[in-house]
């Protein structure tokens, strides 16, 4: 495990800061394998998702957070996902070839989980349904890119 200083072990002092955020569509189209040559028609959006993976990088982040609608959700808690890593392949889309796996920063689930039930939020690593959790495969397969 890498050494990292605890979230939140400083009175208000957040040593974990959020550095840059950022909401991409994610359309299946967008990853060749699937789009077959008419992912041209949202080149737009390619564009997009590479000007944003671009301003992300400046940042040199030691961990991203994805958040998705593709997960475990519960109306009463908040999924953080266990496990040691994504993946996922787009073979419902006719492009099982098309896969990626991303490892998960480990160090910093675990200590994002005992800050939430230190402060008495609902959330945490309940609900694991595999040894790879399958996320959003097309957001996943662009910022592995």
């Amino acid at each position: 495990m890498k050494e990292r200083p605890a979230i939140g072990s400083f009175k208000g002092v957040n040593e974990m800061p959020v550095l840059a955020a950022v909401a991409v569509p994610h359309p299946p189209l967008i990853i060749p394998e699937v789009g077959r040559g008419e992912e041209k028609r949202i080149q737009h959006t390619i564009n997009a998702y590479q000007q944003a993976m671009r301003f992300l990088a400046r940042f040199k982040p030691d961990t991203v957070v994805l958040t998705t609608p593709h997960t475990v959700m519960y109306a009463d808690y908040f999924h953080i996902s266990p496990g040691k890593s994504a993946c996922g392949d787009l073979s419902r889309f006719n492009a099982p070839q098309a896969k990626v796996e991303i490892p998960y920063d480990e160090d910093f689930v675990h200590q994002l989980e005992s800050y939430c039930q230190e402060h008495h939020m609902h959330a945490g690593t309940l609900g694991f349904f595999g040894p790879c959790h399958r996320g959003s495969a097309s957001l996943l397969r662009r910022l592995s890119e």
